[in-house]
Parts: C-alpha cells; structure tokens; sequence
C-alpha cells in the first residue's frame, strides 16, 4: 500500500497515516491477546480476516520459507497499514513492531523503509494513548535517522516525527511543547516545495489554535488544509477538514453550522475515514444533547456506541455510555441509565487497573535494574579502592621517592631540549631571513646594473648612429658644397648658384630629419594614437611585411615625456622583429582600460625558447624603459610559432610621471 522511496514515499505517508495521526481523534481498543500477553503472528492476520489478509498471510509464509526477512518486513508493514487504515490499532502496532524487526534482521537493511515503520507505528500507540511508548518510539525513530540517514531524506522524515512528537503533548495538555514540534517539523520541510508536507503542518497549527480558544485562526488553517487537498484530489482529506471546522464551530458555540457539516460526513460515509465518521456521529449526539434534543441526542449515541464497540474504541465507547446516561436520567428511565452507568464505570476501572499494572511493572523493572546497576558500581568500587591501596604502598615501599625525582629530572632535559631546538630553529630562520633578504638586494643590484650597462650601450650605439649620420649624410653634403663654392667663385653663374642652393636645402632637410629621429616634433604637435599611426604609414612604405596597428581608448591625456618613453620601446620592439624573428606580418594592439594601459605586440616569426633567452641590449633596453614607467612585461615564444610580447601600465603612474 505504502512505500518508502524518499518524496513520494513520503507524501502518500502525508496522505493516508499521517492524516489518521494529526487529524483524526482516535482512540485505543480491546484487543483480545494471546497467553503470553502479545498476540501472535497468526492472531495478527487472522484478525478482521478477508481476503486481501488472506493473500497476505500466504505471501508470507512463502516468504518465512525462504528466511526473505525483508519480503517479510515488506508485508507485515502492508497488514500493519491495512490495520491502522481501519482503526485497528492495537493489531497494527504489533505487525509494525515485527517488521522493523525483520527489516533489521534483512540484508541488506533499507532504512528508509525502517524509519517509515517507526512513523506508523507511533501513530499506533497515539491511538491507542499510549503516551509513554509513542514517545520511546519517536525518540527511537529520531535517534535512527539521525544516526542512519542523510539529508534531504532525513529532514522529510524527522518533519512526520516532530509532527507526532506534537501530537503527544498536545494529548497530554503540554501545548507549549507542541508548539515547539510543530515549529521543529516547520523548520524540517522548509527546503521542500511539497503540499503535503504544508498540509500537515498547517492542519497541527489549527488543533493548537482551536485548543487555546482561537477559534478563528483555527477555521483559517482548517479551509487551507481543505484547498490544498481539493487541489490534489484527496477526497479523505478533505473530510478531514471538514470535520476538523465542525468540531471548532461547536467549540466556538455556532451548533447549526456544526451540525449541517457532520451531516454532510455521514451521508458520504464512502470518501470519510472510519473514526471521522464515529466522531460525526458522537459529536452530533452532543450537538443535539446540548439543545436538549433528546431524542436525537440518544439515535446518534446509540449509532456511535455501535460503531465504537465493533471497532473496540474503548474511549470512545465510555464516552456514548456517559452522554447515555445522562440523556436516560433526563427520560427518567433509571433502569437504563444505571446499566449505562455500570458499563462506563467498568470500562474505566478497566483501563485504570490495567494503566495502574503497567505502571508498577515499569517501576519494578527499573527499581530492579537500578538496584543491580549500584551493586555492579558498588563491587567495581571496592575493586578500585583495593586496587589504589595496592598501588600506593607498592610506590612508598619500593621508589616512590626516586621515580618523581627522575621524572622531574627527565622533565627539565626535555624542557632544556626543546628551548635550544626552538632557539636554534629561531636563528636558523633569522639566518635564512637575512641571507635571503642580501640575496634580494644583491639581485636587485645586479638587475640595475644591468639595466644601467643597458642604458648607456643604447645611448651610445645612439651615438655612434648618430655621428655616422653626422658624417656620412650632412658632412658629406657640406664638403660638396665646399667644392661647389670654389667653382662659384671661378665661375659666379646663377646656375652655379642655384644648385649651391639646392645643395643647401637638401642640407637643411637632412638636419631636419636627423633632429627627428632624436625627438620627433610629432610626439609635440600629435596625440600618442596618431603618432602609432603615422610610425605605422612610415614601416608599411619601406618594408614588405606590414605593420597592422589596433587602438582602443582615448590615448590624449598621455604627456610628452611617456608618449617619448612608449614610442621608443615600441621602435625597439618592432627593431628586434624586424632584425631576427623573419616574420611576413607584425600586429600592435593599444587597449586602454579605466585604470590600466596594454600593449600587445605579435609576430609571426621564427620565434625563440624563451626558457633559454640571453638577454642582450635590445631586451635590456625593453626591460629599462618598462621599469622607468613602473610597468610590467611578459614574453611568449615557441619555435616556428611566432612572438607575443605583453605590456601593461598602470594609467596613475603613467600620469605620476609627467
């Protein structure tokens, strides 16, 4: 009927057996035992027997046959429900006892499937108001899950525990701790989207409500419950709210309301579970005792003292026989008001006897058992006692004296001990923390030397590149003017002249052209990106490999003195391409970002290892223009692959710098 797999396990719990705990006021009955005080398995599926506890029976002694415990526990669970689904609660708490027993025996142990049973079987014994071992059950069921499961499936099913556990005290007038477990179930099934599980709990916080007088508040999660199952199509559940609404209307006083719902319930008698309907007609008996209805008040009595005594609803069968009563004293028919009498006083004194048995029995066992436990303690004691009277003359005969001595002697080595490692492991790390720091600064040192050598070879080989211009373009220009001036003055001819002038100009421009090579007028007059641009046009028209250039960003607040610094590197750059990688394209791209400036530079080169570079003047010189803006700059490299070198600036420093 029910099967444990996590959610929808859980939901048809919500559905069917949660329902008969939390909204149904069932109550114990007579169950006619065997010798031994339990009945047994055959008493169990024998009992109410037809033909679905029939084909049960034989699936399982088959199942005994074959020692399949867990077949066994799957079937003893199914008569458990079938009973607990028909008000037999005393029956169905006994077949639920005995599989999780087999399922535990069963290998391997589903223990879903266990801490399901537990559930169902604390619905038993609450119907039963067996208070005590519902509570030992829910502790029990609590501990299981804790121990055995993980969440989610764990919080789904401390969710219909905590629910019972509310139920409990709510029983026994502790609505404090009802509320609290209500809360606790709450918090459980908070990471779950399941209406049922809503259900629930909105249907305990109206039993509360309607339990302290708030009558309204009661109706309001009453009509929930009901449009939640209207919504699923769960017709029971939507009896049981019903009848839950009715119950609060006669509590708050509107009786034709209240009547008008029971008899609704008891005409659908098909769609309402079996205590719903006795408590429809009791408490319709009540509704009309309390209009002094008497005929009425007796039918409806007489109807749930029958439903009552055929189900053995024992509570529910003293309750007719008192309202009996009282409505035959008002008839004046002593005779049978006095019969009703007895049978409510017999039936209590039953219950109370048999309440009052277990209660000396629990106690006898206890006392037994803590009266064990203390002699235990107290033999364990007086051995512990003779024990340490032993020990502490063997230590004053023998070397009590000289043992502390050598104790705390071997103590003060050791202290001494770990002091000098400690103080030794402390200058060893003050050591390798100056060595290193020396070795740092002795790098650094190096590195700017390095980049020092590298600024003054540059500025020399610059120089050099100078003077080379110097003397073989304006110096050899000049001296053919001085030759032309001889000629002039033998010959003083305007075509003499003209060409004396042209001679100049061409001098004037070489000028021109040296003094732009030192510092370009363009980085003055243009922006950084026009610069690029133009340097660009000028390597695209004197080489067969282009030059490709992408800017992003507006580059106009970058100054003079950076602007020299960048143009520089990026010459040496495209220099070094140009001189070693053999690449047929080159691509320099200019990204600039809210606080940052990058530059990439792509060649599809030859390339080099980059684990085994020296560093010679050009990338020394690199290295020297990107220390003094304070940047960074790293080199990808791969044979045949071509080069990618990064750059990237911090656009605050680059400003500092101006």
């Amino acid at each position: 009927m029910f099967k444990c797999n996590m959610y929808k396990r859980l939901c048809f719990l919500a559905f069917f057996l949660s329902g008969l705990l939390h909204y149904f006021s069932g109550f114990a009955q007579h169950y006619q035992p065997e010798k031994n005080g339990e009945p047994s398995l055959k008493a169990i599926f024998n009992y109410r027997r037809d033909h679905f506890t029939d084909l049960l029976l034989d699936s399982f002694l088959l199942a005994s046959e074959n020692d399949n415990y867990h077949k066994q526990a799957s079937l003893l669970y199914r008569l458990g429900n079938y009973h607990l689904n028909n008000g037999n609660f005393i029956p169905a708490a006994f077949s639920l006892e005995e599989a999780i027993k087999r399922e535990k025996m069963s290998s391997p142990v589903a223990k879903e499937k266990i801490a399901c049973y537990y559930i169902n079987l604390v619905i038993a014994y609450i119907s039963t108001h067996q208070f005590d071992m519902a509570i030992e059950k829910s502790v029990q069921a609590l501990e299981y899950v804790d121990k055995e499961l993980h969440q989610p499936v764990s919080d789904s099913l401390k969710m219909f525990l905590y629910l019972n556990m509310s139920t409990i005290f709510r029983e026994i007038n502790q609505d404090a701790k009802a509320e609290y477990y209500v809360r606790m179930a709450e918090k459980s099934s908070s990471r779950f989207n399941q209406p049922m599980f809503r259900l629930n709990i909105l249907n305990n916080e109206g039993l509360l409500a309607d339990k302290r007088g708030d009558w309204e508040q009661a109706k309001w999660n009453y009509k929930q419950v009901f449009r939640i199952a209207d919504s699923l199509g769960n017709k029971k559940f939507r009896s049981v709210a019903l009848g839950n609404i009715a119950v609060t209307e006669f509590h708050a006083g509107k009786l034709e309301n209240s009547k008008a719902i029971f008899l609704t319930l008891i005409t659908d008698e098909a769609n309402v579970p079996p205590q719903k309907t006795n408590e429809a007609y009791e408490m319709l008996g009540k509704i009309f005792f309390t209009q002094d209805s008497i005929a009425n008040s007796v039918r409806y009595f007489d109807s749930s003292l029958k439903r009552a005594q055929i189900r053995h609803l024992t509570f529910d069968v003293i309750q007719a026989h008192r309202y009996l009563m009282k409505l035959y004293e008002k008839k004046n028919d002593w005779k049978t008001a006095l019969y009703h009498s007895k049978e409510s006083s017999r039936l209590s004194d039953s219950i109370n006897k048999t309440d009052a048995s277990d209660k000396i029995n629990q106690l006898e066992i206890q006392y037994r058992t803590a009266e064990n436990e203390k002699k235990i303690r107290d033999r364990q004691d007086q051995i512990e006692r003779q024990t340490a009277a032993i020990r502490r003359k063997n230590a004053m005969l023998v070397s009590g004296a000289v043992f502390l001595v050598l104790i705390i002697s071997l103590f003060a080595v050791l202290i001494k001990v770990s002091k000098d490692k400690q103080k030794r492991r402390l200058q060893d790390i003050e050591f390798e923390r100056k060595l290193s720091s020396h070795r740092i600064e002795q790098l650094n040192q190096e590195k700017q030397m390095l980049q020092l050598k590298a600024t003054i070879e540059g500025e020399q080989q610059e120089r050099n590149r100078l003077a080379k211009e110097l003397h073989d373009g304006i110096g050899g220009m000049l001296s053919a003017i001085t030759m032309n001036l001889g000629a002039v003055i033998k010959n003083p001819s305007i075509e003499n002249f003209s060409r004396i002038e042209l001679m100049l100009r061409d001098v004037a421009q070489e000028v021109r052209n040296t003094a732009h090579n030192l510092t370009p007028n363009i980085l003055q007059q243009k922006s950084f990106a026009e610069v690029l641009l133009e340097y660009r046009n000028r390597i695209n028209g004197g080489n067969s490999f282009p030059l490709s250039v992408e800017i992003y960003g507006d580059l106009e607040w970058i100054n003079n003195d950076v602007k020299l610094i960048l143009y520089r590197l990026i010459q040496e750059i495209i220099q070094n391409s140009q001189k070693h990688s053999k690449a047929s394209q080159m691509f320099l791209q200019v990204l600039e970002h809210p606080d940052s400036l990058q530059l990439t530079f792509e060649d599809n080169g030859v390339g080099f290892d980059t684990g085994r570079i020296t560093k010679g003047i050009g990338l020394l010189n690199m290295e020297s223009r990107v220390a003094t803006l304070k940047g960074e700059m790293s080199i990808q490299s791969n044979f045949d692959k071509g080069t990618t070198i990064f750059l990237e600036f911090a656009k605050a420093k680059l400003m500092d710098l101006g």
